[in-house]
């Protein structure tokens, strides 16, 4: 039996296989078991808790392919004997591979648990989660191009002068499409800042409308013409745009002008017939009523007031009825009125 574990075969004694061997077999074994403690104890603490963080971990760990096991199990029993350098450098090259696979695969699953955790958290928000889809694709296209390179160097592939083209070439690229890559990051920044979302009613510069989609190169805008307006998410960002939706309330301010001979007694008394009139509007606050400026053919009174809904419809009912009751009121009080008009609105 001792002459039978001497036996050698490639330089390497039947005693010294059979440890590599039983290596193999205990690295193969302690590493399934880790990764079923973790995965098993990461999912209750995941069970537990309110956060994506230890879920995204569960994921990752879960990707933990058997195969790659395997390989660092036979990397690991493979220091233990002799190998010849061919057999020696296949073995080397197919752990590179592989851990150069599963990082792929648990970086690759990384990307797919965020966008579907952030496809989750938006619910019906569809071009938002269309646009961070699109980014997450160019993402898979990175990593891939960067464990590339680094497998090939690991290998011992000089990848200098490839690098060196790769990047002459990206340049090139990012110089030629620098508008298109100025929408993209843009429709990020749409996406993550979130200055409109698809519904909105929102001004820009002297277009008004309301965002129709959000996409990765241009916004669609419908204007109150009716008519679709499209334009680029990076000169859509360099503009000032106002966002109707987001109103609290709408201030209003109403000019009008009495003739300059209406008499004094009865001028002092029309603000507080025009604070009467918006207290009995609602949902409105009144703010001020005063003689704004006494001109060469009119006395300007200025009203202002603030409708409590961003609502439009409720903003212009509430006017309508402020006007004919202006009218009615300065009827029966005798007050004549030089002319009526009203403030632009702040956007519907």
């Amino acid at each position: 039996m001792h002459d039978i574990l001497r036996w050698s075969w490639e330089g390497n004694t039947l005693t010294r296989w059979l440890q590599a061997l039983a290596l193999f077999a205990a690295a193969t074994a302690v590493l399934w078991v880790i990764r079923w403690l973790v995965v098993r104890h990461l999912s209750l603490v995941a069970s537990r808790t309110a956060t994506w963080i230890d879920d995204l971990l569960v994921d990752v760990v879960r990707r933990t392919k058997p195969w790659f096991i395997v390989v660092v199990a036979l990397a690991v029993a493979s220091a233990g004997v002799v190998l010849r350098p061919e057999v020696a450098t296949v073995i080397r090259g197919a752990a590179t591979i592989g851990t150069m696979l599963q990082i792929a695969i648990w970086l690759n699953g990384a990307i797919k648990f965020s966008v579907a955790h952030y496809r989750q958290s938006r619910g019906g928000d569809g071009t938002s989660v269309a646009t961070v889809q699109g980014f997450a694709f160019l993402a898979r296209l990175a990593l891939a191009a960067v464990l590339l390179i680094a497998t090939l160097d690991f290998l011992g592939f000089k990848v200098t002068t490839f690098v060196a083209g790769l990047g002459i070439t990206g340049i090139a690229i990012a110089l030629a499409v620098q508008n298109v890559l100025g929408d993209l990051f843009a429709a990020l920044s749409i996406v993550l800042d979130k200055p409109f979302v698809i519904g909105d009613a929102i001004a820009v510069d002297n277009i008004e409308g309301t965002v129709e989609h959000v996409g990765l190169k241009t916004t669609r805008i419908r204007s109150s013409g009716g008519e679709q307006v499209i334009i680029a998410n990076a000169d859509l960002l360099k503009s000032r745009i106002r966002n109707f939706r987001r109103l609290a309330e709408r201030r209003v301010v109403l000019n009008f002008n009495l003739l300059h001979d209406t008499d004094p007694t009865l001028a002092m008394r029309v603000p507080g017939m025009l604070q009467e009139i918006v207290e009995r509007q609602k949902p409105v606050r009144f703010d001020r009523a005063h003689l704004k400026d006494v001109g060469d053919w009119s006395l300007e009174f200025e009203l202002v007031y603030f409708v409590m809904t961003p609502d439009y419809l409720t903003h212009m009912n509430i006017q309508q009825a402020i006007n004919f009751a202006v009218l009615d009121r300065f009827r029966a009080e005798k007050v004549s009125l030089a002319t009526l008009y009203r403030s632009p609105p702040l956007g519907r």
